[in-house]
């Protein structure tokens, strides 16, 4: 499991999720292993950093 879909204006659904991982604290201790492993694997700070210069030189030249 790596995340639980709810619908935002359910706040029953909300809150049974909640007890839910309250009350089985290994679903949400994997939830945060594969989350961490899933980012680890797709996202750098270098790409981020080359994504925001980009974003910045973008916005310069734009309004000169």
């Amino acid at each position: 499991v790596v995340g639980f879909f709810v619908d935002r204006n359910n706040e029953q659904q909300i809150a049974s999720t909640i007890l839910y991982l309250h009350d089985n604290p290994h679903v949400g201790n994997e939830m945060g292993h594969q989350g961490r492993i899933f980012v680890q694997n797709n996202y750098s700070w270098e790409e981020n950093v080359s994504q925001m210069i980009r974003c910045y030189d973008d916005i310069v030249t734009n309004n000169n």
